[in-house]
């Protein structure tokens, strides 16, 4: 897997346009909410928890994904132990 991290654990250069492009997404959504009347600490625990559930399904997939292509190459196998 690729990192957005360089060595001194900083954004490399994906990193930083990953952080502008995940910005520039959630800056209307907590303006619109905020100028709503609501706290900035409500809207963020919100996002917060959106990003975890999709980083979860994220690694759900890969993993199931992963998994199938393991079945797929035990299935080529001639002798193959469950």
């Amino acid at each position: 897997m690729k990192s957005l991290f360089n060595r001194y654990e900083a954004y490399n250069t994906n990193g930083r346009k990953v952080s502008d492009e995940i910005q520039a997404a959630l800056d209307p959504i907590f303006e619109k909410w905020a100028k709503e009347g609501y706290k900035a600490n409500d809207i963020e625990s919100i996002a917060m928890d959106n990003v975890y559930v999709i980083g979860c399904l994220i690694r759900m997939e890969r993993s199931m994904e992963m998994v199938n292509q393991k079945e797929k190459k035990g299935s080529n196998d001639k002798e193959r132990v469950d």
